[in-house]
């Protein structure tokens, strides 16, 4: 009697451990940047234990594109002893940013993250279901900005939208100090780096940028530089005899002058030419150096 009960336990466990289970996934999966997947959000349905459940879960969490889910199942019944069955075959596990059209970036553009509003940064389709971005300009900007998603049942025609926040991001060839400078020194140890930033108008990108230029504050190792951090250096002081350069249709005429205020690259002053008496306007070009092209 005992060895016919040993027998029939050990003949139930068997069968317990060997016994089939099920797990429905979604069809399509889309996330937001960063988002680590729960086992509600990509199981739909399931019969097997809790192990099993979070050993998919973990499977799927840093998934990236179409699934087979014959390869998944051999994973997980190759570390259990039990036989799995998992629907449907094939699936899609995405991050939302890869249904943005690639024609609405700019060839250095990046986008570095997509949030879902409202929809606990998950959205599920099923095999009926379509999305489409609806974006209002035929070209994405570099920062925040928020696109619709229109979602659309191709089988009923029902219609819903949602709203995903995108981070975008620029590559950029940056100037970069590779040295300590002090503030109000020259700009010197300058070199240039890819880097990837947020709003690419602030930095400054070409060496001719930063000719006549000091730093404004004090600049570290590495930092790549920023408008703010660089002040024009004065080259033409008031009272201070200038050299003026005339050109014109290829005749260049040289004369001196003194200017009525100071000047920086680039700008207008006021000067009174020595020789005539007369007031004259010209654009700073050099260290007491003015140019005055008619």
């Amino acid at each position: 009697m005992k060895k016919s009960l040993v027998f029939i336990f050990f003949l139930l466990s068997s069968l317990s451990i060997y016994a089939e289970c099920n797990i429905e996934l979604f069809s399509s999966t889309y996330y937001s940047t960063g988002k680590v997947l729960t086992t509600k959000q990509v199981i739909k349905s399931s019969s097997c234990d809790t192990k099993i459940n979070h050993e998919l879960t973990n499977m799927l969490a840093s998934a990236n594109g179409n699934l087979n889910t014959e390869h998944l199942k051999r994973i997980i019944q190759e570390k259990n002893s039990q036989q799995i069955l998992i629907t449907p075959k094939y699936i899609l596990v995405s991050p939302i940013s890869s249904l943005i059209p690639t024609n609405l970036l700019k060839p250095n553009q990046l986008i570095a993250a997509a949030e879902i509003k409202f929809q606990d940064s998950v959205i599920h389709l099923s095999s009926e279901e379509k999305l489409k971005v609806i974006i209002g300009t035929n070209k994405l900007i570099a920062g925040k900005q928020t696109v619709k998603f229109n979602l659309t049942n191709i089988t009923t025609g029902h219609r819903s939208s949602l709203w995903v926040h995108l981070y975008v991001t620029s590559q950029i060839t940056a100037l970069i100090s590779t040295s300590q400078i002090m503030a109000y020194s020259p700009l010197r140890d300058i070199k240039t780096k890819i880097i990837t930033v947020e709003s690419p108008e602030n930095f400054i990108t070409n060496l001719k940028d930063i000719h006549f230029y000091q730093a404004r504050t004090l600049l570290l190792p590495g930092k790549p530089l920023q408008h703010h951090n660089i002040s024009p250096i004065i080259l033409v002081k008031a009272g201070t005899p200038v050299k003026v350069i005339l050109k014109n249709k290829g005749i260049t005429l040289i004369t001196t002058a003194i200017p009525f205020q100071n000047g920086t690259i680039g700008k207008q002053v006021t000067l009174r030419n020595i020789k005539s008496g007369k007031s004259i306007t010209a654009t700073v070009s050099n260290f007491n150096e003015v140019e005055i092209t008619l």
